[in-house]
């Protein structure tokens, strides 16, 4: 009858470790998702960010060139 008691114990012991084990690797996995959600947030904000200045420049050059097509027609006309 101990034989048996005490594989039971010890089958229950290996259950619960089991259990406890399963436990920290879902918490570890939701830690992970969760650092992992923070990266790509962070990292979709970067790109927005290089989206905007991209733009800002593409304008910026735009305008240069504009005024420089304008300041060129000037110039033309005064020579003519």
């Amino acid at each position: 009858m101990l034989g048996v008691t005490a594989d039971r114990k010890r089958r229950h012991d290996a259950e619960e470790q089991r259990q406890a084990k399963s436990e920290r690797l879902v918490d570890a996995l939701a830690t992970s998702l969760t650092s992992n959600d923070r990266f790509q947030e962070q990292h979709l904000k970067l790109l927005e960010g290089q989206a905007a200045h991209g733009k800002a420049a593409e304008e910026s050059r735009a305008a240069a060139s504009k005024e420089l097509a304008t300041m060129a027609a000037a110039m033309k006309e005064k020579e003519a």
